[in-house]
């Protein structure tokens, strides 16, 4: 409950803009109690960000277990999937532009890059050129898509049916060609 309201607080109000007072009277509980299971609050958000991590980790395993999708239908389950990350998505990009956890945004694309490239062994690095061309054509655009995925379409006054149609042929066009 602790982390859940963080998450909704930090995405609404920004991490600077949200405090740990704030968070405690919102979810119903006493300060020293987040205390307790929290060292501070970039604490707090490291462990936000380290469940979406884990989370991410367990959802790209079993889509390339279990789906034979082809590359479309993939980004768009991917798409129907981040939707519910959007607060995490969106704070991880507000938040990756500060020195302190900026390296949350790249360790997620890590794993992303990882797990789309099929490689086994977690541990091993991506090769930088790979790395690079998937982070800024692939990992960004997806997570940027997300983030602003409503605020667009109320901009363009189309569904969101529509605009993820028009994102995918785009992206699989700009991406995979």
């Amino acid at each position: 409950m602790i982390l859940e309201t963080a998450e909704d607080l930090f995405s609404r109000n920004g991490f600077e803009g949200t405090s740990v007072d704030s968070i405690a009277k919102k979810a119903n509980v006493n300060k020293a109690l987040i205390y307790y299971y929290f060292e501070n609050k970039e604490d707090i958000l490291s462990s936000i960000f380290l469940s979406v991590q884990e989370e991410l980790i367990e959802h790209l395993k079993t889509e390339i277990s279990e789906n034979k999708l082809d590359v479309r239908n993939k980004l768009k389950n991917e798409i129907i999937y981040l939707r519910g990350k959007k607060n995490v998505i969106s704070l991880i990009l507000m938040e990756s532009l500060k020195e302190k956890q900026g390296n949350f945004l790249f360790k997620n694309a890590e794993i992303a890059i990882k797990n789309n490239q099929s490689c086994d062994d977690q541990n091993m690095m991506v090769n930088e050129k790979i790395y690079l061309k998937e982070f800024f054509t692939g990992f960004i655009p997806l997570l940027n898509y997300i983030a602003f995925e409503d605020k667009l379409c109320q901009y363009l006054n189309c569904n969101k049916d529509e605009a993820m149609n028009y994102f995918l042929e785009s992206f699989i066009s700009s991406h995979f060609k």
